[in-house]
């Protein structure tokens, strides 16, 4: 390809990860330096200037970044980082990607926390209920064991059963 179109197809493709909604970055792995080649802007804002220092050291040993979870620049920020080892003119490089999950990660505390406190209420209210069940079931067993009419004695034993079916 020559050379003129190759450099018109990189801009293209810089103004494409310029604009796109997740952080890019590709560093040069040949040496411990670890130097970027390209960042977008979105990366840069998520990350600083720096790479958290278990990144760096999984793009030394060459090793891929599946997916790890780490702190975003600013308050309460998650970001889920992607990391693979690609050649670039012939060089060994890597590509990151950066995509900001803050919105999932306080929905999943949410939802934590709105089941904590359905486990709490319904604890509290299973306790509020069969305190006084263990009571009216008492008194049912009295009632039982006095000489009552057989009517009654059937309604009594209908009130225990479902008595104890409630604790």
């Amino acid at each position: 390809m020559p050379s003129d179109q190759k450099e018109f197809l990189n801009e293209q493709i810089r103004a494409i990860y310029d604009l796109a909604p997740l952080g890019v970055c590709v560093i040069d792995t040949s040496d411990a330096q670890l130097t970027a080649l390209y960042t977008n802007p979105i990366f840069s804002s998520m990350l600083g200037n720096a790479l958290p220092e278990e990144v760096a050291a999984a793009l030394r040993e060459k090793n891929d970044i599946a997916a790890i979870e780490l702190p975003l620049s600013g308050k309460d920020r998650w970001g889920r980082l992607t990391a693979s080892h690609i050649r670039l003119d012939d060089k060994s490089a890597a590509m990151l990607w950066v995509t900001d999950i803050s919105e999932i990660k306080h929905a999943a505390q949410e939802a934590k926390a709105m089941m904590d406190m359905k486990s709490a209420f319904l604890a509290s209210m299973s306790h509020e209920i069969r305190t006084p069940m263990q009571s009216v079931y008492g008194l049912l067993e009295l009632v039982h064991d006095e000489p009552i009419p057989a009517e009654a004695r059937n309604m009594v034993a209908t009130a225990r059963k479902s008595a104890t079916g409630l604790l």
